[in-house]
C-alpha cells in the first residue's frame, strides 16, 4: 500500500495522455514516405551527375570539401573554424569510410533526407493528426528545394535532420514528461549549434517552452530546461577548445559571424549579399588586415566587421530599419532566392526538378503554396503547446536570418516544419467543402488567397539573387576538375555576357596556360590585372607567367647562340628574357604591397631575385619568409626547405610550390 500511495502522490507528467499520433508500431506509412523520399532524391542525384559541380564542388561546397579533407589527413583542424564544423566532420567520416569521392556522401544524405521526411510525418501526426502527418511526409518527400539542397555537399541536410529530431524530442518530453527526452533534445540542440550557428536563437525559446510546459509549479520545474541548456553546451565545448588551441582566442564555434553581419547590414549590403567568391570577395574579407595586421585574432576580425556595420547603421538608421523589413519579407518570399547557384541550370538537366520547382504565372511552387496553407492550418486549429513550439522555432530561425542575410538555402529548415500545418490547412479546406460550410470556407479561402498574393508578389528588389554567372562557374568547376578544354568552352561563353569580369579573365587565362596556350593565357591574365589592379594573386600569377616565358626564351637563345654565337635572334631573346624577369619581379613586388600578409609571395620573390643574380635580396627575402612563416603549420615543410637552402646554398627548383 505504501508503495502504491507513493506513486499516486507523484506529480503527473506534463501530458500523460496519449498524443494525437496513433499506434506508431502499426503505422507503416512511414516506410512509404521513406521509400518515396529516398527514391526521389536518388533520381535527382543521378540527373545532377551530368554537371561538373557534382565532382568539382565550388563556393561553400568546395569549402566543406577542403575542410573535410584537412580533417581526414591531419585528424584535427590546424586553423580556427570559419564555419560551424559538424558538417565537415560528417563529410570527413564519409571520406574515411568510402573514399574521397562525391557519390557516397550524397547517397548518405539521401538517406538522411528520407529520414527527415519520416520525422516530418511524425511531427504532423503529433500536431495535426495521422492523415495530416502522412500528407506532410509525402509533401516533404516531393518538396523540390529539399530535394535540391539535401543532395548537394551543403550542411542544410544535417541542419534539417537535427532540427526535426530536436522538435520531436521536445514534443516527446511533453507527452511523457521523462527527462531523457529533454536531455536528448539538449544534445541535439548542441549538435545543431555546431552545424549552423544561428540556431542559437532557438535555445532560449526551447528552454522557456520546457519551463512553462510544466503544468504545475514544483521544485523540479527548472530541472528539464537546465538539463537541456547544459547538454546543449556540451557539444560546443570541444569546438571552442580546438579554436582556442589554434588561435589563442575564445571563439565558441566559428569566426565569420562578424563578416556575415557586415554583409547583411552594411550600407553596401545589396551588393555584398550577391557577391561571389573571387577578387571582390577577397577584397572584402581581407579589408581588416590593413588596420589589424597579420597576427590579429579571429575575435579582432569579428569586432572590426561589427564596428563597420554598426557605424553604417548609426549613420543611416532609417535605411537599416528598411533593410530589416525587407529581409523579414524575403524569409517568406515565395521565390527561391539563391545568388550562389542556378536552380534553373539543374532544372534543365532534371525532369524531376522541373516538376517539383515550378512557376505558374505569378505563383511560385512549392513555397508560395506552403506558406499560405501553413497560415490557414495554424489559425484554424486549436492552440496547443506543440503549435507554440513550432511557431517559436520558425520565429527564432527567421529572426536569426533577418539579423544577418537571407537566401533560399538559409531559410530552408523552416519549410519542413511548416508542412504539418500546411497539410492541416489543406485538410481543413477539404472538410469545409465536404460539410458545405460555405461561410467558413469563403473566409478561409479569402485569407488563403490574401497570404498567397502577399508572398508571391514582387514587392522587393531581389536582383541580388539573379547575379550568378552560370557559365563562368561551370568553367571554374571544370578548371578545378582539370578538364581545361571544357573549362575554356564555358569561359568563352561567359565572355559574351561578362567581358569585363576580372575573375573570368584570370581563370580563362589559367585554363589556356594549362592547355599549353601560354601566350594567350598571359594576355588574359594581363587583362585581369588591368581590370583589377589591386588583385594580389592576379599579379602574382602574372609574374609567374612572365618568368616562365623568360625561361622559354632563355632556352631558345641558348640553342640559337650555341649554333651561332653572333645570332641576332638569340641575343634579342636574351634581352627579352631579362626584361620579362624584371617585369616578373615588379609584379611580385606590387603583389607584396597589395597583400603584405601572404608570405608565399615573399618566398617566390626570393627565388626571382636569385634568378636575377641578386644574392643579397634573395637571402633577405628567404630569411623574411622563414621568420614570418615559422608559426604557420601549413608552411612548416616550406620553412624547413628554406632553412636547408640557406645552409647549403642550394635547394628545390626555383618557384617550387612550397605548400605541397
Amino acid at each position: 500500500m505504501s508503495r502504491r500511495k507513493k506513486r499516486t502522490n507523484q506529480s503527473p507528467a506534463p501530458s500523460a495522455k496519449k498524443g494525437p499520433e496513433t499506434d506508431a508500431a502499426r503505422d507503416w506509412w512511414w516506410l512509404a514516405v521513406f521509400a518515396a523520399a529516398f527514391a526521389v532524391r536518388l533520381i535527382f542525384v543521378w540527373h545532377s551527375r551530368q554537371l561538373p559541380f557534382f565532382f568539382s564542388p565550388i563556393i561553400d561546397a568546395q569549402g566543406y570539401d577542403s575542410r573535410a579533407a584537412e580533417l581526414l589527413t591531419t585528424g584535427s583542424s590546424v586553423r580556427t573554424f570559419d564555419q560551424a564544423p559538424l558538417y565537415a566532420v560528417f563529410l570527413a567520416a564519409n571520406y574515411f569510410l568510402f573514399g574521397q569521392g562525391y557519390l557516397a556522401p550524397r547517397i548518405m544524405q539521401c538517406l538522411m533526407g528520407a529520414a527527415s521526411c519520416v520525422m516530418v510525418q511524425r511531427l504532423g501526426a503529433r500536431l495535426a493528426g495521422r492523415t495530416a502527418g502522412v500528407i506532410a511526409g509525402f509533401a516533404a518527400a516531393l518538396y523540390g528545394p529539399l530535394v535540391f539542397y539535401e543532395t548537394d555537399l551543403l550542411r542544410e541536410v544535417l541542419v534539417i535532420f537535427l532540427a526535426l529530431a530536436l522538435l520531436l524530442c521536445l514534443l516527446r518530453w511533453a507527452e511523457r514528461g521523462r527527462l531523457p527526452w529533454a536531455a536528448g533534445a539538449g544534445l541535439l540542440m548542441g549538435l545543431s549549434l555546431i552545424t549552423r550557428e544561428n540556431t542559437l536563437l532557438f535555445l532560449p525559446v526551447a528552454a522557456a517552452w520546457l519551463f512553462f510546459r510544466a503544468e504545475r509549479p514544483s521544485n523540479n520545474r527548472w530541472l528539464a530546461p537546465v538539463l537541456f541548456v547544459v547538454l546543449a553546451i556540451l557539444p560546443v565545448v570541444p569546438v571552442t577548445i580546438q579554436n582556442y588551441l589554434n588561435s589563442g582566442a575564445l571563439v565558441p564555434i566559428s569566426s565569420q559571424g562578424g563578416m556575415n553581419f557586415f554583409i547583411g547590414n552594411s550600407a553596401d549590403s545589396e551588393r555584398l549579399t550577391g557577391l561571389q567568391p573571387g577578387i571582390a570577395w577577397e577584397r572584402m574579407a581581407k579589408a581588416p588586415q590593413a588596420e589589424l595586421g597579420e597576427n590579429a585574432s579571429p575575435n579582432a576580425y569579428n569586432a572590426w566587421f561589427f564596428r563597420r556595420a554598426f557605424r553604417d547603421i548609426a549613420a543611416a538608421p532609417g535605411a537599416w530599419v528598411k533593410k530589416l523589413v525587407k529581409k523579414a519579407w524575403l524569409v517568406f518570399d515565395a521565390e527561391e532566392l539563391e545568388p550562389n547557384n542556378d536552380i534553373n541550370l539543374y532544372r534543365g538537366e532534371s525532369w524531376l526538378l522541373r516538376a517539383l520547382i515550378i512557376r505558374l504565372g505569378p505563383l511560385w511552387f512549392p513555397f508560395g503554396v506552403v506558406v499560405p496553407l501553413f497560415v490557414l492550418g495554424a489559425v484554424t486549429r486549436k492552440p496547443s503547446a506543440g503549435a507554440w513550439l513550432i511557431v517559436g522555432f520558425i520565429a527564432a530561425y527567421a529572426t536569426s536570418l533577418v539579423l544577418f542575410h537571407v537566401r533560399a538555402r538559409y531559410r530552408l529548415p523552416i519549410a519542413p516544419v511548416m508542412l504539418p500545418f500546411a497539410a492541416a490547412g489543406a485538410l481543413w479546406v477539404a472538410k469545409q467543402w465536404k460539410v458545405r460550410n460555405a461561410k467558413a470556407l469563403a473566409a478561409g479561402l479569402l485569407g488563403l488567397f490574401a497570404v498567397a498574393a502577399l508572398v508571391n508578389a514582387p514587392i522587393a528588389d531581389v536582383s541580388f539573387a539573379h547575379v550568378f554567372p552560370t557559365h563562368y562557374m561551370l568553367g571554374k568547376s571544370w578548371l578545378i576538375g582539370q578538364q581545361d578544354e571544357k573549362a575554356v568552352q564555358e569561359f568563352e561563353r561567359a565572355l559574351n555576357a561578362h567581358e569585363d569580369f576580372a575573375d573570368l579573365r584570370h581563370d580563362y587565362g589559367q585554363s589556356l596556360v594549362r592547355l599549353g596556350r601560354e601566350d594567350e593565357g598571359l594576355l588574359q591574365i594581363e587583362r585581369a590585372v588591368a581590370l583589377a589592379p589591386d588583385c594580389a594573386f592576379c599579379r602574382k600569377n602574372l609574374g609567374q607567367l612572365y618568368r616562365r616565358k623568360g625561361e622559354r626564351l632563355q632556352a631558345r637563345a641558348s640553342e640559337l647562340l650555341g649554333k651561332d654565337s653572333a645570332s641576332a635572334e638569340g641575343m634579342a631573346d636574351v634581352r627579352e628574357s631579362w626584361r620579362l624577369l624584371r617585369r616578373a619581379i615588379a609584379e611580385f613586388e606590387t603583389a607584396e604591397q597589395l597583400d603584405p600578409f601572404d608570405v608565399t609571395i615573399v618566398h617566390d620573390l626570393a627565388f626571382l631575385h636569385e634568378e636575377a643574380g641578386d644574392e643579397a635580396a634573395f637571402r633577405q627575402k628567404l630569411e623574411e619568409f622563414i621568420k614570418r612563416a615559422r608559426n604557420k603549420p601549413e608552411l612548416a615543410e616550406g620553412v624547413q626547405r628554406a632553412e636547408q637552402i640557406l645552409r647549403e646554398k642550394g635547394g628545390p627548383p626555383r618557384g617550387a610550390d612550397i605548400r605541397k
